[in-house]
């Protein structure tokens, strides 16, 4: 099967460079979510994770519960 890949690092930096440390922390989960909407499949692979679990965003919660989410 072949499902759609996202490098989460890689769009959320430029989704997000323009804006402020400060209100990044509320501008990711939107952003993710716009990210994941682009898709129409069930199954979507999200690659280099990593600013996800960053400081500045570690209040961030999972809303997804209606998407399977594997992360490679």
């Amino acid at each position: 099967m072949d499902f759609p890949s996202i490098n989460v690092n890689k769009e959320l930096a430029l989704s997000l460079k323009d804006v402020p440390v400060l209100r990044r922390q509320r501008i990711v989960k939107d952003e993710l979510q716009k990210l994941i909407n682009d898709y129409d499949n069930h199954v979507i692979f999200l690659s280099r994770i990593h600013y996800l679990f960053d400081e500045e965003l570690k209040k961030i919660q999972s809303a997804y519960s209606n998407i399977s989410v594997v992360i490679r």
